[in-house]
């Protein structure tokens, strides 16, 4: 509700016997009973008095309670003014191409050759780099995640353009569902003569299983000579049968399980039966958030193909 002329003590003391009164007495509509009441939302400014008095309103439904005063301290309201933040940081980054390109080393366990994945940060206008754990899943729902993921495309096929070097490139449902994105990416590809130096990692999540959306996809890329990733496997919704019909290349198994590979024989275990699955197909495998010696000398022993962490590389800044 939102009310003038009344101080918000009063308006609450009203509404309170408002619900006390419909708790009591029931509503009757021909033969019909009904128990009614209310969830109400108050604010008391002079601006935005709606707007606010609706913040009040979810957020009394979201903590289940009968009145909610509109409070700046609300969570709610401070999650609101940040996304609204958020959004001009992700907008103003876009406008003063502030949307960087970091690379990490993936070392080949056995000829410590080296590959590069390209990773992406935003640099805010107070030169603070933030990583994706802070922006990507508000620029989904923003809708500028699409522009973002076009701007790490064409730095890393600028980058790599005159280089022989072999690198990979970041990819999430919501890329492949996009076919602009698609064809943006397949286009920078051929136009760089690139496809056949790029891996092109599809991050695991939910709605990797539909096999038909991504393996068209799959297949679309490694006609054009790309090899392709599963990233972040072993966890969330991993499922072995989904890798033997996406015939991909590589898998990187998730960090949350390398990390404690050394001291944990159950993580060891699980780790060991994913290599072996792999071998059995002819797929690599790339262990994530090497940070230790002795995490790389399990990763060693368990023929895991690739390392990657810490342990031989920081992110760094390609300019």
């Amino acid at each position: 509700m939102a009310f003038g002329n009344f101080k918000i003590e009063e308006l609450y003391k009203t509404c309170s016997n408002l619900n006390i009164l419909c708790d009591r007495e029931g509503f009757v509509i021909d033969d019909n009973s009904f128990d009614i009441s209310f969830t109400i939302g108050m604010a008391d400014c002079d601006e935005k008095l709606l707007t606010h008095a609706e913040i009040a309103l979810y957020w009394a439904k979201k903590i289940n309670i009968d009145i909610g005063i509109f409070d700046e301290e609300m969570p709610i309201y401070k999650e609101l003014k940040g996304n609204i933040e958020l959004t001009k940081d992700i907008k103003q980054a876009l406008k003063d191409d502030n949307i960087l390109m970091y690379a990490q080393k993936i070392i080949d366990n056995k000829s410590s050759d080296v590959k590069y994945e390209i990773l992406m940060r935003m640099k805010l206008s107070d030169k603070r780099v933030l990583s994706p754990f802070v922006f990507l899943e508000h620029a989904k729902r923003a809708r500028l995640y699409p522009l973002m993921t076009k701007k790490i495309i064409e730095k890393a096929c600028k980058y790599f353009e005159d280089k022989e070097m072999i690198f990979s490139i970041n990819l999430m449902i919501e890329d492949i569902k996009n076919e602009k994105t698609v064809d943006f990416l397949f286009t920078k590809l051929i136009e760089t003569n690139l496809a056949n130096r790029v891996i092109l990692e599809i991050v695991e999540s939910e709605g990797i299983e539909k096999f038909e959306e991504v393996g068209d996809f799959i297949k679309k890329a490694k006609a054009l000579g790309c090899k392709v990733a599963i990233d972040d496997f072993g966890t969330g919704y991993s499922n072995f049968e989904y890798i033997i019909k996406l015939n991909v290349d590589f898998i990187k198994i998730d960090g949350s399980l390398i990390k404690n590979i050394h001291i944990d024989d159950n993580v060891r275990l699980t780790v060991s039966t994913i290599v072996n699955f792999a071998k059995v197909l002819g797929i690599q495998t790339v262990a994530e958030y090497v940070h230790c010696q002795e995490v790389q000398n399990v990763v060693e022993s368990l023929g895991i193909d690739f390392s990657q962490g810490y342990l031989f590389h920081e992110p760094e800044h390609l300019l």
